[in-house]
């Protein structure tokens, strides 16, 4: 298993695709269908700002299995919270085919080691209610819930 760095806005688009068709299955009133050519042009431009930054994991025979998506937040202190430092978790996706192998957890401890590495202390990340595969493995891997965001759908 091998993790790195990527600019490849490309590569990332076609490993968004899995999540993102999850997303429009489950939620079509809220997601487009997927477009890898919209996709990649999104990502060619958030890939370029300094503080996203993009990893790809291998597996053992060198193809990309997933990827991880982590933003590097600084929130200034105001009259209601302190200053604080956070690695917010975007996007986390790993190819049906591979998963239960070890590789989103390989790069959820990779952001682990960015965030120690940059003195930030804590990974924060969010995901869709009805994504219970995301929310059984973020328990795993010791997330715990802060917040609760919630709608109301007007006709």
């Amino acid at each position: 298993m091998k993790i790195y760095e990527t600019k490849d806005a490309r590569l990332i688009a076609r490993l968004n695709k899995p999540v993102h068709d999850l997303h429009v299955t489950r939620a079509p009133e809220v997601f487009k269908p997927y477009d890898e050519t919209a996709m990649t042009a999104f990502f060619e431009e958030i890939i370029q700002i300094e503080n996203h930054l993009f990893y790809v994991v291998e597996n053992e025979d060198g193809h990309s299995a997933g990827y991880i998506w982590v933003e590097m937040k600084q929130s200034k202190e105001t009259p209601f919270k302190y200053a604080s430092s956070t690695l917010f978790v975007h996007q986390l996706s790993v190819n049906e085919n591979e998963r239960g192998k070890g590789y989103g957890r390989a790069l959820l401890k990779h952001a682990e080691h960015i965030a120690k590495s940059h003195q930030i202390s804590s990974i924060q990340l969010d995901y869709w209610e009805f994504n219970v595969e995301a929310n059984n493995f973020y328990k795993k891997q010791g997330f715990e819930p802060t917040r609760q965001h919630v709608i109301k759908h007007l006709s």
